[in-house]
């Protein structure tokens, strides 16, 4: 048990090294920062459309973060060589990827949702985290068998997808009826109890990062 603990610590760290030292979700950041800048300045959203931002932006940059940690390469590498469960590696690895997600969805959060209740801020900031969650778990699945760059780009679609009807209405438009299918699928939680939401967003989870430890175990090197 201890040195399971100590297996996990270790891929957490390393997922947290593996994120915070590549320039691709700085780079995901800073345009999503400058995405909601140019809309703020644009300003063709009401309140409930700049709040319903949160859960998607926060998703892009979880799913550039989550495609990295198994990229192909040294990551992936290290990973089918790690002398432990593979599901430490990938519980670990993703954990360090939240562990730079959440407390940016926290700061972000509270710009965009300045002025609501407080019950209603936690609420949207714990389905951002869930969104964000799902949509890294989405970029860690494929990543092992497509690349970095697919990996996050299948990851960010399905979040912004499953936010466009929310979006669309805000918005007073009607198109959005095309990613229907896609959006009752992944995480939009908006019209779902709390312990529907959080089920929904597990679920999502649990699957995405079992395919991920699948993915690595396929493949993983002899005696490893």
């Amino acid at each position: 048990m201890r040195g399971s603990v100590l297996v996990l610590k270790a891929e957490m760290a390393l997922g947290y090294q593996l994120v915070s030292r590549h320039r691709a979700p700085r780079f995901a950041a800073v345009l999503s920062a400058a995405f909601l800048a140019a809309i703020a300045a644009a300003g063709p959203l009401g309140a409930a459309g700049y709040r319903g931002l949160l859960a998607p932006v926060a998703a892009t940059v979880a799913a550039v973060a989550g495609s990295r940690v198994l990229a192909q390469g040294a990551a992936l590498g290290a990973a089918r060589h790690a002398p432990c469960a593979p599901w430490l590696v990938v519980a670990g690895r993703f954990a360090g990827v939240m562990v730079i997600v959440v407390p940016a969805i926290v700061v972000l959060g509270a710009v965009l949702l300045v002025g609501l209740p407080s019950p209603d801020v936690v609420s949207r900031i714990g389905l951002a985290v869930l969104t964000a969650s799902a949509a890294a778990g989405v970029a860690m699945a494929v990543t092992p068998n497509l690349g970095a760059s697919v990996g996050s780009a299948v990851g960010l679609m399905a979040a912004w997808a499953s936010q466009l009807p929310s979006l669309a209405g805000a918005a007073g438009s009607s198109g959005a009826g095309v990613v229907m299918l896609l959006a009752m699928a992944f995480p939009d939680m908006t019209d779902r109890s709390a312990l529907g939401a959080v089920a929904h967003g597990a679920g999502w989870i649990v699957g995405t990062l079992a395919f991920a430890t699948w993915s690595i175990s396929r493949r993983r090197a002899p005696g490893a």
